[in-house]
């Protein structure tokens, strides 16, 4: 489900993380992340986050840093100090050496991560603005999603009532077919043993044939299984919707291709083009 979500954290020794989580439309769950170098080794976590809030679409997760001002210099440059004379100490120089010129030109060359107290402290942190994220981008979804249900709901009904036409048409169209066969017989064959018998058989067969009270109770259900569907608090529907939208393509192309009348055969029609529709909507749904 098409859908967006953004957050920013408080600052932490000078660093804000910008977080923001956006879906487009697919039938299985695929990532897109976006993250500073320095961090690409928590790509799968981050994957395992995410896919605990969402089962289906493309998802693209955009983080990054944004660093502020003297608070950051000041903390930076206390960074640097400590790591330039542990390793001036290490080689047996003194840590005199390590003076404010020498540490301005050192600036930026430390990795992030240092500038925390520790990595730990920093993805605590990069979590709770990730969980903000996601409530920002769910509340875009329900509302989505919401806006989507009401549609389908009507597209449902219209069918409905379609169905109950074709189901008042059908109740008729082998008495108006014996009607029809006994007028072209008319006297002609009047005369000939055991007419009405045949006349009966050729109307067994026929409404055999055209007989669509069983796909027409299946589509019934299917429509009620539908909304039904819609109406629960799962975590996952889409795939549910999509197959029942299946099976009710499978029961209207049937009852087209039995339709007996002209009558049928354009509902049925309709009603196809109409699932058509309810299939690509139930793709956005998640």
């Amino acid at each position: 489900m098409t859908a967006y979500g953004r957050a920013q954290s408080a600052p932490l020794h000078g660093i804000r993380w910008l977080v923001e989580i956006q879906s487009v439309n697919r039938k299985m769950l695929d990532f897109q992340i976006y993250l500073p170098k320095e961090f690409f080794h928590w790509e799968i976590e981050l994957r395992r986050m995410i896919a605990l809030h969402v089962e289906r679409g493309q998802i693209t997760l955009r983080i990054s840093l944004k660093q502020e001002g003297e608070q950051l210099a000041i903390k930076g440059l206390k960074a640097l100090k400590s790591h330039w004379e542990g390793i001036a100490l290490e080689l047996g120089y003194p840590t005199s050496s390590i003076n404010l010129s020498f540490l301005l030109a050192q600036m930026g060359q430390l990795p992030l991560e240092q500038l925390a107290d520790s990595e730990a402290e920093l993805r605590a942190h990069l979590d709770k603005t990730i969980e903000a994220a996601l409530a920002d981008f769910k509340r875009m979804k329900e509302i989505e999603g919401s806006n989507l249900a009401t549609d389908l709901k009507l597209r449902l009904q219209l069918i409905g009532k379609e169905l109950h036409e074709i189901e008042k048409e059908e109740k008729g169209i082998v008495d108006k077919f014996l009607l029809k066969l006994k007028e072209r017989i008319g006297d002609a064959f009047a005369s000939v043993p055991d007419t009405e018998e045949r006349l009966f058989r050729e109307v067994a067969m026929y409404a055999e044939k055209a007989d669509i009270s069983e796909e027409i109770t299946r589509l019934r259900s299917h429509l009620q299984q539908f909304e039904e569907t819609l109406s629960i608090r799962e975590k996952s529907i889409g795939r549910t919707l999509d197959f029942l939208t299946q099976e009710m393509q499978r029961e209207v192309g049937t009852i087209g291709a039995k339709a007996a009348g002209l009558a049928i055969s354009k509902r049925a029609l309709w009603m196809k083009a109409e699932l058509e529709k309810i299939r690509e909507q139930v793709q956005n749904i998640e």
